[in-house]
C-alpha cells in the first residue's frame, strides 16, 4: 500500500485517510504516503471502509463563508500526483449507460480508450465494484495546472469515437476520495478485495497533457459540450474548467474570460454572441440582459485582418557541455554510477556529483586539505555545494535517494549511538538519584566514598536534513560537530527564501556554513546561547532549468545577491536532457553497491594516523598536501585558472566562480585520494581526476551562468501554452499572470521577459 501511495499521492501537504463506520465518514490528516498507508491499513483492520483522497490539501480544516467547517474541498487542495478515472460496474451501471457489466468490459473498454488515443498505459486497480485507472506523475502538480489538464481528460472521455463511461463526477474533481489497494469494499457481502490489477509507469504532467491534446485535436466530429451551449461540433470547447455558477461581481470578467477561450479555440466570430449567451443564462446567477453579452463580445474582436505576423519557434541557445567521463570517478564510484545510470534510463551526472557531495559530508568538518605545498594558513574545509540542473519530470529526486544511501546508514548508526547513550545516562542517572537520598539520610553519607557528578541528557548527533528553518539547523548543528548535509528536492526555493527581507541572518548562517571552518554563536532568548564550534554544511538538491536561470539572471546582474552565494554552488552539473528513456530492466548490482557503501562509511570513521594525516593544533583538524608531482600540476592548473578569473573576460560572476575553483579541486582530489584507498600525501593519480573534475564544472557553470539571456525561454513557452489555452482575454496584463501562481511566471519580471520574447 505505501509503494501505491507513494505512485500516487503528493509528497507535500496534509493527505487525508476517509473511513466511514456506522455511517459516519471521518478524515485522518497524515504527513507523507508512508503514514498515510499506516492510518488506511489500521482503519482498514479495525472494520471501517476506507478511501484516500487523491490530492494533498493545505489546512486541516477552515470555515467557510457560512462559518461551516470543511476539510476534504478543492479551495483546500494543493497538489496532485496523478490523474484518474473512475469506472463502475454492475447491471444497472450498464442499463443506464453509466457503466458497464463487468470488471472485464470496464478494462476493456478503458484499454481501447488508452489505445485510440495513444494515451501512456495508466495503474489499474479493481475497487471490487469498479475499475480505478491511474496515470502517476514524476512530480507534484499544481491544483490549477491539475485542472485545467483533467478538465481535458474529461472532454477526451466523452468523444464519440472512444467514449469512456467513466463517473464524471471524479476525472476532473481534485478533491476525489477512492479506494486503496490493500483494503476491502464492504459495499458488498462478502466484502470484496480491493487489489492491484496493473502497474504503471510514472508520466510527466507535460507529456500526459500533450498526449490529451493531440487526441482532442484529432477529433473530427466532437457533440457540444452539455453545459457550454450548442455550438458547431467543427469547434471544440475550451480547454480549461469554467465554473458551474458564476455569481454577481464576477460575471464580467468570467464571461470576458470565457469569449478570450473561445476565440483562443478559433470559434468563428458569427458564433462566438450565441455561446457566450448560452452561457451567461446556464451559469450567471442571475444573467446579465443581452445588450451587456454583447457588448463584452465586442470588446475584443477579432479585426478582420490579421495584425500579428505569423509566430517564429522560440529557441533556448545553450552551451555544449561534454558527457561526464567516468574515469574522473573514484575507483569504488564507477560501477555503481554506471550501474543505477542504465537501469534508471538517466545520465551519469545526476549519480557522480551527488555522490561526491555525499562523501564530503561522511567525510566531515574534522578534515581539511592544504592546497599549498608549505604555506599551511590556506586550508579548505570539505564542504561542497552543488546538485542537478534538469526539467520536472526527470527523476532528479530519485537519483539524489540513491546517492544518499551512505548517509541513510550514517544516520541509522547514529541512531543507535543514541539510544546506547541514554541507556548508559540513564544508568548513571539512577545512580546519582540513589546517591542523592542517601546523602539525605545522616547514616548514609558515611557509606559514600565519592560523590558522583549529575550526568548530562545526551543530545543526538545528526548527518541529514531536509526541510528545517535555520534556526532549527543551527540547533541541530550545536549537537552534530562533525556537520551536516542538507538534501532538498528543489534549491531554487530556497535560494529565493534567503534573498527575502528579513531572511538576512539565515543567509549569512548558510554562506558561514559553506566556510566550514568559522564558529557560530546561537541567541536565544528561551534557549540561551550556543556555541558551534565549527558551522560545516554540505548542501545539494535539484533546480529546474528556469527556476535557476531567471535566479542566475537577478543574482548576477546587480538586483540581489552580490556575496557570491551563487558561485559558492561549485557542484552543479546541467547535462542535456534524454531525449528518449532507455531503462535497463535487470537487477541491480549489489557488488557495486557495497563497494560504493563501504568507502564512504570509512570515510566516516577514518582515522588521521591510518591515513598518513597530519594535525593542526589548533583548529585540530587533520589534513593532507599533495605529493611533489601532483603539488606541481595543481600549481600550474590553479595559476592558470586565476589567471582567467582575473583577465575579468568570463565576466564578474563567472570570474567569482573560478576563483573559488582551486578550493574545490583541492578538495575533490583528498576526497578521491581517500575513497580509493590512498595515504599520505595526494597522489597524482587523484589530483589527475580531480583536474578533470575541473574541466567537467567549468563546462556546466558556463552554461549555467549562460543560460541567463535564455531565462525567460521555459517561462515563454509555459505562458504561450496558456494563452493557447484560452486562460486569458484579449488583451491581458502581467500582474493577470502572476495572480495565477504558475512554475516559473510568479515574479513581474518573469512575466514582463516572457511577455517580451512572445512579441520580439
Amino acid at each position: 500500500m505505501k509503494d501505491f501511495f507513494t505512485s500516487i499521492l503528493p509528497s507535500q501537504g496534509l493527505l487525508f485517510i476517509a473511513a466511514q463506520q456506522g455511517g459516519a465518514m471521518r478524515h485522518h490528516a497524515c504527513k507523507d504516503p508512508g503514514e498515510a498507508a499506516e492510518q488506511a491499513r489500521a482503519l482498514n483492520d479495525s472494520g471501517a471502509t476506507v478511501y484516500h483522497a487523491c490530492a494533498s490539501f493545505s489546512k486541516l480544516s477552515y470555515l467557510d463563508a457560512l462559518g461551516k467547517k470543511r476539510q476534504r474541498t478543492a479551495d483546500n487542495a494543493m497538489y496532485a500526483k496523478s490523474f484518474w478515472l473512475d469506472i463502475d460496474c454492475g447491471e444497472q451501471k450498464a442499463a443506464d449507460a453509466k457503466g458497464y457489466l463487468n470488471s472485464d468490459e470496464a478494462v476493456k473498454a478503458l484499454g481501447k480508450f488508452v489505445s485510440d488515443n495513444d494515451l501512456p498505459q495508466p495503474l489499474l486497480v479493481n475497487s471490487g465494484g469498479g475499475i480505478h485507472a491511474y496515470w502517476p506523475l514524476f512530480d507534484d502538480l499544481r491544483k490549477e495546472e491539475w485542472q485545467v489538464i483533467a478538465a481535458d481528460l474529461k472532454r477526451l472521455t466523452h468523444d464519440p469515437r472512444s467514449r469512456l463511461l467513466s463517473d464524471d463526477s471524479r476525472t476532473a474533481d481534485i478533491a476525489s476520495l477512492l479506494r486503496p489497494v490493500g483494503t476491502l469494499n464492504r459495499k458488498y457481502e462478502p466484502a470484496r478485495d480491493v487489489r492491484l490489477l496493473e502497474s504503471g509507469h510514472p508520466v510527466s504532467a507535460t507529456d500526459f497533457h500533450r498526449a490529451v491534446q493531440k487526441a482532442l485535436n484529432r477529433r473530427e466530429n466532437v457533440a457540444p459540450h452539455a453545459s457550454l451551449g450548442a455550438y458547431p461540433a467543427t469547434h471544440s470547447a475550451p480547454t480549461t474548467s469554467i465554473p458551474a455558477t458564476v455569481s454577481q461581481g464576477e460575471r464580467n470578467q468570467q464571461l470576458l474570460s470565457y469569449v478570450g477561450k473561445l476565440r483562443a479555440d478559433r470559434m468563428a466570430e458569427n458564433l462566438i454572441f450565441e455561446a457566450a449567451r448560452d452561457f451567461n443564462s446556464a451559469r450567471c446567477k442571475p444573467p446579465l440582459n443581452d445588450v451587456e453579452v454583447a457588448d463584452i463580445v465586442s470588446r475584443y474582436a477579432v479585426s478582420q485582418k490579421p495584425t500579428w505576423p505569423e509566430p517564429q519557434p522560440i529557441k533556448a541557445n545553450l552551451s555544449e557541455v561534454p558527457t561526464l567521463d567516468l574515469t574522473m570517478l573514484p575507483d569504488v564510484f564507477l560501477p555503481f554510477v554506471k550501474d543505477n545510470a542504465e537501469r534508471m534510463g538517466q545520465p551519469y551526472d545526476f549519480f557522480a556529483v551527488p555522490l561526491m557531495i555525499v562523501a564530503a559530508a561522511a567525510l566531515g568538518s574534522s578534515w581539511a586539505v592544504c592546497p599549498k605545498a608549505f604555506d599551511e594558513g590556506w586550508k579548505e574545509s570539505m564542504v561542497l555545494w552543488g546538485g542537478i540542473v534538469a526539467p520536472p519530470g526527470s527523476k532528479k529526486s530519485a537519483c539524489l535517494n540513491a546517492a544518499l544511501k551512505p548517509i541513510h546508514k550514517i544516520a541509522e548508526q547514529l541512531t543507535l549511538e543514541h539510544q546506547q547513550a541514554l541507556s548508559d545516562y540513564q544508568r548513571l542517572k539512577d545512580d546519582y538519584t540513589d546517591q542523592q537520598r542517601q546523602l539525605k539520610k545522616p547514616t548514609g553519607r558515611a557509606a559514600i566514598t565519592q560523590l558522583l557528578m549529575e550526568p548530562e541528557t545526551p543530545k543526538p548527533e545528526r548527518i541529514l536534513v531536509q526541510d528545517t528553518t535555520y534556526q532549527k539547523l543551527a540547533d541541530i548543528m550545536c549537537n552534530s560537530p562533525r556537520g551536516l548535509l542538507c538534501s532538498m528536492d528543489e534549491l531554487a526555493g530556497a535560494l529565493v527564501k534567503w534573498d527575502e527581507k528579513g531572511q538576512e541572518a539565515a543567509r549569512q548562517f548558510f554562506l558561514t556554513s559553506w566556510n566550514g571552518d568559522q564558529p557560530y554563536v546561537v541567541d536565544r532568548v528561551e534557549a540561551g546561547t550556543k556555541q558551534i564550534k565549527r558551522a560545516f554544511l554540505c548542501l545539494m538538491g535539484g533546480f529546474q532549468p528556469s527556476v535557476l536561470a531567471q535566479y542566475v539572471k537577478q543574482s548576477t546582474s546587480g538586483n540581489r545577491g552580490d556575496d557570491g552565494l551563487v558561485q559558492r554552488f561549485q557542484m552543479l552539473s546541467f547535462p542535456d536532457s534524454q531525449k528518449e528513456l532507455t531503462e535497463v530492466d535487470r537487477r541491480a548490482d549489489k557488488v557495486a553497491e557495497e563497494m560504493m557503501l563501504s568507502a564512504v562509511l570509512r570515510l566516516r570513521h577514518l582515522s588521521p594516523a591510518s591515513a598518513g594525516a597530519e594535525m593542526d593544533q589548533v583548529s585540530t583538524r587533520a589534513f593532507l598536501h599533495f605529493d611533489s608531482d601532483a603539488q606541481s600540476e595543481f600549481d600550474n592548473a590553479r595559476k592558470k585558472i586565476e589567471h582567467k578569473a582575473k583577465s575579468g573576460k568570463a565576466g564578474p560572476a563567472m570570474s567569482s566562480h573560478l576563483g573559488k575553483m582551486p578550493g574545490t579541486i583541492a578538495k575533490l582530489a583528498l576526497l578521491i585520494h581517500l575513497l580509493d584507498g590512498g595515504s599520505g600525501p595526494i597522489d597524482m593519480t587523484a589530483t589527475t581526476k580531480a583536474l578533470k573534475w575541473f574541466m567537467y564544472l567549468y563546462s556546466h557553470a558556463k552554461r549555467i551562468y549562460g543560460s541567463s539571456p535564455t531565462a525567460s525561454f521555459d517561462s515563454t513557452s509555459m505562458l504561450l501554452q496558456k494563452i493557447k489555452q484560452g486562460h486569458f482575454p484579449n488583451p491581458f496584463t502581467a500582474r493577470e499572470v502572476v495572480r495565477k501562481g504558475w512554475t516559473g511566471l510568479t515574479s513581474q519580471q518573469s512575466v514582463e521577459d516572457a511577455i517580451e520574447w512572445l512579441v520580439t
